[in-house]
């Protein structure tokens, strides 16, 4: 059972979002010069997946009622699409031949990196 603390009066009837901080494992396997493509492929249709995922998600909020819920939907819309990250999985493919897979949580780490060294936590 999880337990926790509510942070709204009343009762709530419906699907429960459950926000798991495990780990999230690499599976070291490395690719070859021939599986480059294929992989980056793989990755760039996770990414449109996942913008697609994101989408319906919002598509479904009402954005005055649900609006924490929307903004951080929108904001990881934003994320999905940022050039940066996109970047970075391709380098880790191309350049360390890393699974598409690997590639995007290698690529997450490093952005979550250097987000953590920001000062400014408005940043």
């Amino acid at each position: 059972m999880l337990r926790g603390m509510g942070v709204s009066p009343g009762i709530a009837i419906g699907p429960a979002l459950v926000y798991n901080n495990a780990a999230i494992g690499l599976t070291n396997r490395m690719i070859t010069v021939n599986d480059v493509e294929s992989e980056k492929q793989k990755a760039g249709a996770a990414i449109a997946d996942t913008r697609t995922e994101l989408e319906g998600i919002l598509a479904k909020l009402d954005p005055e009622r649900d609006k924490t819920m929307f903004d951080l939907i929108e904001i990881q819309i934003e994320l999905a699409e940022d050039p940066m990250l996109g970047d970075k999985i391709y380098q880790y493919i191309e350049v360390s031949y890393h699974n598409a897979g690997d590639a995007v949580i290698l690529a997450s780490e490093d952005i979550a990196r250097q987000f953590e060294g920001f000062e400014n936590e408005y940043l």
